[in-house]
């Protein structure tokens, strides 16, 4: 291992485990790819720009084929405006090559019924980790898995990701026939989630197996912005269970697990303690979420990404961005606190962006 990942892989850990980093990491994961376009054109970048890179990021994400189905985009009309195909959950989508993401136009289980019939392909397949894929439900490939560790794994920490049961039952039937199904069904939705279970468990093996993944990020998606999109006792009478079990798995590695989700998640945060997450990520300052207050109330129980406000500070003044920044650094003395944007949009001025990375680096 280089020394330069050694580094930051010390430096992303002790963030996570509040064990007194040597400075603040730089990390963001997700960005639009509009932005990416804006920005390279302002800076007058090549197409083959990377901007973890560009920026020295401390934290890489090292994607692999994490769809149920491993042959995960399968075409079932294209023409120049667009294309309509079956993802790896099963459900079919149409992307307008105008619009950044696909239309869902039918579910691969509408009911119960089809539910059950739903086959998980083998989570240990070599194609899940040496093949192009696309990301859950998008049509455009990505480099293969083993090929993103082997081009960040001197220059990064990496982690890698899974989804939970939540995030697997919605992708596969849909949120609406979800929620009907957990109100009518509840017994077939708790066992299709242990299944969900069983396979992320394995993913989650796979990844953390290699010596170069650092961590893993768990895809759970439990919120909007006003808060859970079902009831806490409900989410945990279903899904609390299989997510403990992937948890406590996934422990023995001794990596880091993020918990991802949008929205308010405030609902449960102190289940997602109690399991063993170990972060929590975005922590959208959209839905209200603060974590210097965070900080206050947990003390050291659970650590942070991202809360840098993309709408109100991000995608505004310079002077928004600092007193944004300066404010939510109170929330990483000793660790704790990796800020980021998170889903950086192309409402976000590159000049904007680029002031913020070069503030935090000086400020950290």
């Amino acid at each position: 291992m280089k020394q330069k990942a050694a580094e930051k892989i010390n430096r992303i850990r002790d963030s996570i485990y509040y064990n007194n980093p040597d400075r603040v990491p730089v990390q963001d994961l997700f960005f639009w790819d509009d932005f990416i376009e804006n920005w390279k054109s302002y800076f007058n970048l090549s197409q083959d720009t990377d901007i973890f890179r560009y920026y020295d990021y401390d934290l890489a994400l090292a994607s692999s084929n994490i769809d149920p189905h491993v042959d995960n985009v399968k075409i079932i009309e294209k023409n120049e405006h667009y294309v309509v195909y079956e993802g790896g959950f099963g459900s079919v989508l149409k992307l307008d090559f105008k619009q950044p993401v696909p239309l869902f136009l039918k579910y691969a289980a509408g009911n119960v019924k089809e539910l059950k019939d739903f086959i998980f392909d083998d989570p240990s397949d070599s194609k899940r980790y040496n093949l192009p894929f696309a990301i859950p439900d998008c049509y455009n490939m990505q480099e293969p898995f083993n090929k993103q560790i082997e081009n960040y794994k001197d220059d990064f920490c990496i982690f890698g990701n899974i989804c939970e049961a939540r995030e697997t039952v919605w992708r596969v039937m849909g949120i609406e026939n979800e929620l009907m199904a957990l109100m009518d069904s509840p017994n077939e939705i708790r066992c299709f989630a242990e299944a969900a279970a069983d396979f992320n468990i394995e993913l989650g093996r796979n990844q953390l197996e290699n010596e170069n993944v650092n961590g893993i990020i768990i895809y759970g998606d439990v919120a909007y912005k006003n808060g859970l999109l079902m009831s806490p006792w409900l989410w945990k009478e279903i899904y609390y269970p299989p997510l403990k079990r992937i948890v406590r798995t996934l422990k023995k590695y001794g990596k880091p697990l993020v918990y991802h989700t949008d929205g308010n998640y405030l609902g449960i945060i102190e289940d997602l303690i109690d399991i063993g997450i170990d972060a929590t990520h975005p922590n959208e300052a959209k839905a209200g979420i603060d974590v210097v207050k965070l900080r206050e109330k947990y003390g050291k129980k659970i650590a942070y990404f991202c809360n840098i406000d993309v709408a109100n500070a991000l995608a505004e003044s310079k002077e928004q961005i600092k007193n944004e920044l300066c404010y939510k650094l109170k929330a990483a003395s000793g660790g704790g606190f990796l800020p980021g944007g998170d889903d950086i949009s192309s409402d976000v001025l590159p000049e904007n962006y680029d002031y913020y990375i070069e503030l935090l680096k000086e400020l950290r």
